[in-house]
């Protein structure tokens, strides 16, 4: 080949060169261009995470992986309760059941750093370990005939998410797997049944109903009487029997105390004792006669004038024995004690030593007016003084890695015996013991003071991350500080940069600044606790201390006492409010009538029957506002005065029923923690409240929905249980 001639094939070799290059670049736009329309995946796209869980009964520890770089967490447990920041929290649930936990992620996208990947992973869990998932597995179904009497109509209840299975059998060799639908009957009774499937979780039930059609060419199955016969509490019976169908020709009643009559209606007296009356009635249908017998079982009782004769009394329990037992005071009472050792006391009050061990004592209770009498007997326990209850030692540890330090309460006399499962055990006082491997270990020691011979166990879970060899929160140590300025604190707290803060004041109230100021509005001890959290290091601590304020007594309401006297007559009360000028009176009665206003007001209730009688009192002069509730009995006779107390003393909620908020009247003025929960048991709302000078507290309710709701008040020491709808 000469050089003219390579130079041309060159040349040909470069033409072609260049266009395949510019195809090449061509399609590569092309495909960006597609890409950038057809949203091919992105980094955050192809992040995958996963929850890891480990369940023991009803407590389970969370974490998750994922191939990115996580830098923020938000757990949500799913049960309603507080949310968790931790990467690997803790969670115990208050019922066995199935929850799905889900996690929100903050990831790093290294592709692209000011716009990092947030996600959503979940995870359905069952806690508990006999927890039935079939449970709440309740539908239902029904089954009618129509008018035709041979006709029946059937239906099956829908599951939210469609994954029912229906199966019925009509009895009489036919099936179908529809939900609803019509199914046409021959004479006779059949016993048809539906079976009902659900896939997740696989659960079943079977229903079965009894269906009887009647040949319709007799015309005796059309007759169907109506009987009336009714009781009232005097022991007269009021009696009818009628058929809409037609005529009656004749009525035969048997009262089943040896006495009959032949008429459609009436009345018949009853002595006390226990009956079954019978009416046979007789009609002509189409030249045919009918007959029907219907009998009816009554239970006629006399006239007890102690049938609400239920006393009260109350024993306590104190120290060394001794038991202390009282009644109402002030009544027609007389009070008869049996101590259940043989001795025995009397008085409207008294108290007994026992020996330690276990009694029924009992209490014979007489009225005068009327004459009624009663016995109530019941148990106590009366505990030996427990030389070690003061005896309470306890232990510490620290983790680094898989290694974990021990340390004992240290005393003189003490002997010491550590358990670690089946990794071996120790009697030294400072233990240092390495658990191998990450997972959850509980670990005891029984203390035991040889001196008094006292001995206790406290077992303890450790929970082993990892064997990093170094604690990352090991110097995490942030300062608190106070200053006290009557009813006014300033608080601040060193958690280093970037710390988060989470402040609690011991009054119900709270702050996430990092050095608030806070205005108590009651003189008193606080506990205050400070929960600060290092997100870079992900370090938290919680630290808690104790204040005592002194608030000047500014309160323009302390002596704003107004109170309310009432009298019933029959259904008829009258309320008469503290003669106090310038206040207004506003009088709510208990039964869904509108409120009333005036210092003296009346009202008459359709039904007698206990009520929760209101009264809110108003100084506009002041802006003072008192609320007092008092239970009532209408349909007596009586007066009632200020310090009088004939009815039992509860805890009140009104409105009720209500829609956006609810005052609760306490029992007293010490702090109560009240909890609201559902009909099965589900916690809704937590509060730790202070109430006012009036024993009230508001709680809102928008946020629930309607339903029936049950309210705990421990306050004291006792706990009080009441419920409200919406």
């Amino acid at each position: 080949m000469s050089k003219s001639e390579k130079t041309v094939y060159l040349n040909l070799i470069n033409k072609k060169m260049k266009k395949i290059i510019f195809t090449i670049l061509a399609l590569l736009t092309f495909v960006a261009f597609s890409n950038a329309q057809t949203g091919k995946p992105t980094y955050c796209d192809s992040v995958k995470s996963e929850i890891k869980t480990t369940i023991s009964g009803t407590k389970v520890y969370f974490s998750v992986t994922s191939s990115g770089s996580i830098s923020s967490y938000e757990w949500v447990f799913g049960d309603g309760s507080s949310n968790s920041k931790d990467a690997a929290p803790y969670h115990v649930y208050a019922n066995a059941s199935t929850y799905t936990p889900c996690v929100y992620l903050i990831i790093k996208n290294p592709r692209d750093p000011n716009k990092p990947c947030t996600t959503k992973v979940c995870k359905q869990i069952t806690v508990g370990s006999n927890y039935d998932s079939c449970a709440n597995f309740k539908p239902t179904a029904s089954m009618q005939l129509g008018s035709d009497g041979q006709t029946a109509t059937f239906e099956a209840s829908v599951s939210s998410n469609n994954s029912y299975t229906y199966s019925w059998n009509f009895g009489d060799g036919s099936t179908s797997t529809d939900r609803t639908g019509t199914h046409k009957y021959k004479p006779g009774t059949y016993k048809p049944c539906v079976t009902i499937k659900s896939t997740k979780p696989k659960c079943e039930k079977k229903i079965c109903f009894e269906i009887t059609v009647k040949d319709s060419s007799n015309p005796c199955d059309k007759f169907n009487p109506t009987v009336i016969f009714e009781v009232d509490s005097n022991g007269l019976a009021t009696y009818k029997a009628i058929w809409s169908g037609g005529n009656i020709t004749s009525w035969n009643w048997d009262f089943g105390d040896n006495t009959t009559s032949t008429s459609g209606y009436g009345t018949h007296q009853y002595k006390p004792g226990s009956y079954k009356p019978c009416v046979t009635v007789t009609t002509v249908i189409n030249n045919i006669k009918c007959t029907k017998t219907i009998c009816k079982e009554i239970t006629v009782r006399g006239i007890d004038s102690c049938a609400d004769f239920n006393p009260k009394f109350e024993y306590k329990i104190g120290e060394n024995g001794v038991v202390t037992f009282w009644g109402v005071s002030g009544s027609n009472l007389t009070y008869y004690w049996y101590f259940g050792d043989g001795t025995s006391g009397s008085g409207v009050q008294t108290s007994h030593t026992y020996k330690p061990g276990a009694y029924k004592p009992c209490v014979a209770i007489k009225s005068t007016k009327p004459k009624c009498h009663k016995t109530i007997c019941f148990e106590i326990i009366i505990k030996e003084k427990d030389s070690c209850r003061d005896f309470n030692p306890n232990f510490g540890y620290s983790i680094d890695g898989t290694t974990v330090k021990f340390e004992a309460t240290y005393g003189e006399h003490f002997s010491f015996l550590w358990n670690f499962g089946n990794l071996g055990q120790s009697s030294d006082r400072l233990v240092k013991f390495d658990f191998k491997k990450p997972g959850t270990y509980k670990v005891c020691v029984t203390i035991t003071d040889k001196k008094t011979k006292c001995t206790k166990t406290i077992c303890k879970e450790i929970i082993i991350k990892g064997k990093n060899t170094q604690d990352p929160c090991k110097g995490f140590n942030p300062k608190v500080s106070f200053q006290i300025d009557g009813a006014k604190v300033k608080f601040g707290v060193d958690g280093g940069k970037g710390s988060q803060y989470n402040w609690s004041f011991g009054d119900g109230t709270s702050s996430t600044n990092r050095n608030p100021v806070h205005v108590y509005k009651k003189s008193g001890k606080y506990t205050v606790c400070v929960t600060v959290y290092d997100a870079k290091r992900k370090c938290k601590k919680t630290i808690c201390f104790t204040i005592e304020v002194n608030v000047p007594d500014t309160d323009p309401c302390k002596d704003f006492k107004p109170e309310f006297n009432y009298s019933i007559t029959g259904n008829k009360v009258v309320v008469e409010g503290s003669n106090i000028s310038g206040v207004q009176y506003t009088w709510s009665w208990g039964d869904k009538s509108k409120e009333s206003t005036g210092r003296v007001s009346d009202h008459i209730y359709k039904v007698a029957g206990k009520y929760v009688l209101c009264m809110t009192a108003y100084d506009p002069q002041t802006g003072c506002k008192k609320t007092i509730c008092k239970y009532i009995v209408v349909g007596n006779s009586r007066m009632i005065g200020e310090g009088d107390n004939d009815t039992d003393e509860k805890i009140v909620v009104y409105p009720n029923p209500a829609d956006t908020k609810i005052t609760l009247i306490t029992l007293t003025e010490s702090p109560a923690k009240i909890v609201v929960k559902d009909l099965n048991g589900m916690e809704l709302i937590r509060y730790d409240a202070n109430p006012g000078e009036d024993k009230s507290v508001d709680l809102l309710i928008e946020s629930l929905p309607k339903g029936t709701y049950y309210i705990n008040v421990e306050q004291d020491g006792k706990t009080e249980i009441t419920k409200f709808l919406k």
